[in-house]
């Protein structure tokens, strides 16, 4: 007889402790997993007096629960998760709900709504954070996925999270497909940055003012008063003073060398990926990389040489507080950059996200848990469309209240010879955020020196030009016929009505072949000018069309990535990405040039014994290079 309100598979610690909270609130739920002994032990003593009932099989559960049915693995991420789905997908009917509560890749979860909206199950990705305590108590949890899931299972799910000023629950619905797993991921990877940050302070309060534990203890318990004040902080303190049987204190016993299950890397590659500068929590991440070269490091501290000012002589009380607002203008960039991440992927992905709300989430029951989150929710309550959180007034004021302090902590820190990496980016974002200019330019230049990666002028944003650096012909003409609009308006009109995927195989293959054809005239001048010899326009339309052939394969690769991930527009960049040579493309072009210097000097040969046969025969200049097969070093893809 149907009487769960839900079911959960994975009875593990995290798995015991959601079962009785939901219990707690009032819900019957159904416990399954892998180990039946497990069930049975988990009714027995943890479950012992609840509402709680157990299932020894997947049928068994099924059949005790109410419709829709509504399931949460909380299973190791990755295989397992499809192997319980693929078992599930059977016993289960239209409409019924599986909800992934682990810590899955946010691609997989992406991957796993489409499978399963075809056979018409409702799949929910959903970020669980808080740890053991806050699955039993009130975890954060942050759920996306299939959105008609939402209303069956918003009652469950908003009454076991942590609640937060008046009452409101940490947990609302985030998006479409991956979304509530890349909201998680996120979080996993500012959770590094925080760490890290504490670290480095920790780090700047032993080791350059020569605190005590207890020192350190109480000065981090005073931080939790103020703007600081997070779960964080709190457990720091707790960890500071903690000491073993013996009345030594436990910390400077344990090996410094942190371990990582992955999720801060994750974020760190989606920052890479999707050209987002989150510094910040990349730097968390090889801090802990570096920290696990212990044996390394301990051999390169006995060869290796630092600053002769290793004492800090001044105002160590001023200093301590310089610490602290140096650690609260870095955690506001940390976030800062984690939600320009966040606003990257709603564009890439077509997100609806509200980052109000998920700071909401954050506020109470997971990790990064503070009353610092208050302050990002109001400040996207004020403006929705807010771009930046240092353009926020609170935030900015923030930063320029602190900016002094930051700088001499960093500067000191430096002289004395501490490792800062997240005190020190941080500060660099910021200098970079706030300048105008930056010496990219000169990096542009660079790239069109050695690679004729063309570049933009200020005074002519969208023309994209080429310059012969060798000084030995002007400028190249201006690359805008096929890859730019010829006029702002047009380009403006762009923005809004760019090329649909329906058009994508006639108009992109004519640009492409434009920019391809352009590209290869390019190299052929420089390799020209270089070698003294002269391609014929036959000979370059040749290579082109080779070329173009192996670059049509790429681009037909970027329609079918553009389709999986459900852009309705392709950007003139991806256009103007497949016309970039390759290094296998100069390379080509360099054999052509050598064949036809050796065809010049054979010819040089043949006048030379044949002295009266100059006139009338076509020189290298206008010779026409055969060209047959396609060769591999023509692809540049």
């Amino acid at each position: 007889m149907a009487q769960a309100d839900i079911a959960l598979i994975g009875l593990a610690v995290m798995g015991q402790n959601l079962v009785l909270n939901m219990n707690d609130h009032g819900f019957v739920v159904c416990a399954f997993n892998r180990t039946v002994s497990k069930v049975e032990a988990f009714l027995a003593k943890e479950a012992k007096g609840t509402k709680v009932i157990g299932a020894r099989s997947l049928e068994e559960m099924v059949s005790k629960l109410k419709r829709p049915r509504r399931i949460i693995l909380l299973v190791k991420a990755g295989s397992a998760v499809d192997d319980f789905i693929e078992k599930l997908v059977p016993l289960l009917e239209t409409g019924d709900i599986i909800i992934d509560g682990g810590n899955s890749e946010y691609r997989d979860t992406t991957r796993r709504c489409k499978e399963l909206q075809a056979k018409g199950i409702l799949f929910v990705g959903s970020g669980v954070s808080g740890g053991e305590e806050g699955a039993r108590y009130g975890p954060s949890l942050m759920p996306g996925g299939a959105k008609e899931a939402w209303p069956h299972i918003k009652t469950i799910f908003q009454s076991i999270a942590a609640k937060v000023g008046t009452g409101e629950p940490c947990c609302d619905w985030v998006g479409d497909e991956g979304a509530g797993h890349f909201v998680k991921m996120v979080h996993n990877g500012i959770e590094y940055g925080d760490m890290q940050l504490i670290c480095e302070a920790y780090h700047l309060m032993k080791d350059v003012l020569g605190m005590e534990h207890d020192e350190m203890a109480k000065a981090f318990e005073e931080w939790n008063k103020t703007e600081l004040d997070s779960f964080l902080i709190e457990i720091t303190a707790n960890i500071l003073k903690f000491k073993n049987p013996d009345g030594k204190h436990l910390l400077p016993k344990i090996r410094d060398s942190a371990g990582q299950k992955g999720t801060g890397k994750w974020t760190a590659i989606s920052a890479l990926e999707y050209g987002v500068p989150v510094t910040l929590i990349g730097e968390a991440v090889f801090a802990r990389c570096l920290s696990s070269l212990k044996d390394e490091r301990v051999q390169a501290s006995k060869l290796l040489e630092g600053p002769k000012m290793t004492q800090f002589s001044g105002n160590k009380k001023a200093f301590l507080e310089d610490i602290r607002k140096a650690l609260y203008a870095s955690k506001i960039i940390s976030y800062a950059q984690g939600f320009m991440l966040l606003r990257q992927a709603a564009k890439e992905f077509g997100w609806t996200l509200n980052y109000g709300g998920i700071a909401l989430m954050w506020r109470g029951g997971c990790i990064i848990r503070s009353v610092f989150l208050g302050k990002i929710k109001d400040a996207f309550d004020r403006n929705p469309e807010l771009q930046n959180l240092l353009l926020d007034d609170f935030f900015k004021t923030a930063v320029e209240n602190c900016q002094d302090s930051w700088r001499h902590v960093i500067s000191t820190g430096v002289q004395i010879g501490i490792p800062m990496p997240c005190f020190t980016t941080a500060l660099s974002f910021y200098d970079g955020y706030r300048h105008e200019m930056l010496p990219a330019n000169l990096i542009q230049a660079q790239r069109d020196y050695f690679g004729a990666h063309t570049y933009e002028l200020l005074s002519k944003p969208g023309e994209f030009i080429h310059t012969n650096w060798t000084g030995r012909r002007e400028i190249a003409k201006i690359y805008t016929k096929h890859l730019q609009m010829s006029s702002s308006k047009e380009m403006a009109n762009a923005q809004q009505d760019k090329i649909a995927i329906a058009k994508w195989p006639q108009e992109t293959m004519t640009r492409l072949k434009a920019a391809v054809h352009y590209n290869v005239g390019c190299l052929c001048q420089e390799v020209a000018e270089d070698q003294d010899i002269q391609f014929s326009k036959q000979t370059i339309a040749a290579i082109s069309e080779i070329t173009f052939r192996q670059c049509e394969i790429f681009a037909k690769d970027l329609e079918m990535f553009a389709r999986h991930a459900k852009r309705s527009t392709i950007n003139l960049d991806d256009v103007k990405l497949l016309a970039r040579r390759s290094s296998s493309l100069e390379k080509y072009i360099s054999q052509k040039a050598e064949e036809l210097v050796l065809n010049n000097l054979e010819q040089k040969e043949r006048k030379k014994k044949k002295s009266g046969t100059t006139k009338g025969k076509r020189t290298s200049e206008e010779q026409v290079e055969p060209i047959g097969a396609e060769s591999e070093d023509s692809n540049m893809a």
